[in-house]
């Protein structure tokens, strides 16, 4: 069976292009085993080869059409598959048939907030909370408003917003502005923006420790860097439709590009870490 096994391994590795005859005389044999006795071989092989000898035959994938082999396998990579449905699970996994759009829709016996565009709104929580903050109103005011979203339930909850100045176009891009600190705690980071009545400063802001939406009375604004200044020489340049991205460990924040005051195009980056920083250890009011 170890000589057989070893002999998948070279067939599911092979190229057809390079190695036509023998892939075909390799299949002929091997699908000529009891199918019993060809799963069982297989069990040796790991995921990535089993998927590549089921696409070498016919015959072989209709031998290797058990519920049971490709539950192990997926087991064997973290995915803790009902054993009705192993094989739709493994296409769900290499497919986008199963995806597909789901509207959120708010609880009726809870405050939605207005209407706004240019917005902020990033995830925390695990994905279970989504936090909304600023923009401009219909009425194209810029606002402070700031609202968490519990995604499982729908609701909404009003955050603290005496913190920042009314603004939008805080970020345009990238792939979200909530950063862990030393100690693990989550928090929402923004820098700059468009501010009313119609200038740009840059200022960086924090909101946290982030948690569950239901919680978010306890949440609390701290800025960054304070000097009581607009625009700070010890900050990167005031701006607005810059791009906010998060380092791969989620400590820090990388802010690029974006417009000045003049509408210039801006071409430098900036980081802001919190990888060495307990954020909340500071008492409320303090700057970090």
């Amino acid at each position: 069976a170890g000589k057989v096994a070893a002999c998948f391994h070279l067939m599911a590795a092979a190229s057809p292009l390079t190695h036509p005859l023998s892939v075909v005389e390799r299949c002929l044999q091997l699908s000529s085993l009891p199918p019993d006795l060809v799963v069982r071989i297989c069990f040796a092989l790991d995921l990535t080869h089993l998927g590549s000898l089921t696409r070498t035959c016919k015959a072989l994938r209709d031998a290797l059409n058990a519920d049971e082999l490709w539950r192990v396998k997926l087991e064997t990579i973290g995915f803790n598959i009902a054993k009705s449905a192993p094989k739709r699970a493994m296409r769900s996994l290499t497919t986008l048939e199963d995806m597909h759009w789901e509207r959120i829709l708010p609880s009726a016996t809870t405050r939605t907030p207005p209407a706004a565009k240019h917005s902020l709104a990033f995830k925390c929580y695990e994905g279970k909370t989504v936090v909304l903050f600023g923009g401009k109103t219909l009425l194209d005011v810029c606002t402070t408003a700031c609202w968490a979203l519990d995604t499982p339930t729908g609701n909404w909850f009003k955050v603290d917003d005496q913190g920042p100045s009314p603004r939008c176009f805080n970020a345009d891009g990238g792939g979200g502005g909530v950063l862990r600190d030393g100690a693990g705690d989550e928090w929402l980071a923004f820098f700059g923006g468009y501010c009313q009545p119609g200038y740009r400063d840059n200022d960086t802001w924090l909101l946290g420790p982030l948690g569950a939406a239901e919680g978010c009375s306890a949440w609390r604004w701290r800025q960054v860097q304070a000097d009581g200044a607009i625009q700070s020489e010890e900050r990167p340049k005031a701006r607005f439709h810059h791009s906010l991205s998060v380092s791969y460990d989620s400590s820090m924040l990388v802010v690029v590009g974006g417009h000045d005051r003049t509408i210039s195009c801006l071409l430098d980056a900036s980081v802001l870490s919190l990888r060495n920083l307990h954020v909340n250890a500071d008492p409320p009011g303090s700057n970090p």
